[in-house]
């Protein structure tokens, strides 16, 4: 079993799943062994299916395409059905991630292997903040000492 799923619902976005692809793949490093990567395009007509699947030719991900659009919740539900790792990462296919997030994730599933849930702040393709709240990660607070004060 993987550690983590990274699942990709897209719709009609060819060209942010293949810089999500990419950004992904790049920033895997030494964990890509230990990563999943699942795409679920929701009967995207962009050539969304023609990119993926050139893309799978460089990348190992899976690639399922709905036959029919099934909104943008049920698809997302859906991708993470097929998902099979320990942990699952929603990630959205305009979302910016932050280099070295993977690391760090793997760093906290080493560290602290009771863990069973870490929340992520993202920020959209326009660079816009989605998420002003603060959510802590179950880990021990000392994990957490200097990102709140770096988020504000």
């Amino acid at each position: 079993m993987k550690k983590l799923s990274v699942y990709i619902p897209t719709y009609n976005r060819k060209e942010h799943l293949k810089r999500q692809l990419e950004f992904i793949f790049s920033d895997a490093g030494e964990y890509l062994s230990e990563i999943e990567v699942i795409v679920s395009d929701n009967a995207s007509n962009d050539g969304t299916n023609e990119m993926a699947k050139a893309m799978q030719e460089k990348y190992p991900f899976v690639y399922y395409r709905n036959e029919k659009n099934l909104g943008i919740v049920t698809n997302a539900l859906l991708s993470s059905e097929y998902c099979k790792g320990e942990f699952l990462w929603l990630v959205g296919d305009d979302d910016y991630i932050e280099r070295g997030v993977i690391k760090k994730l793997f760093q906290i599933f080493t560290a602290y292997p009771d863990v069973n849930f870490i929340f992520l702040n993202h920020a959209n393709m326009y660079g816009k903040v989605m998420d002003y709240g603060y959510s802590y990660p179950v880990v021990p607070p000392e994990f957490c000492t200097g990102y709140l004060e770096n988020a504000l």
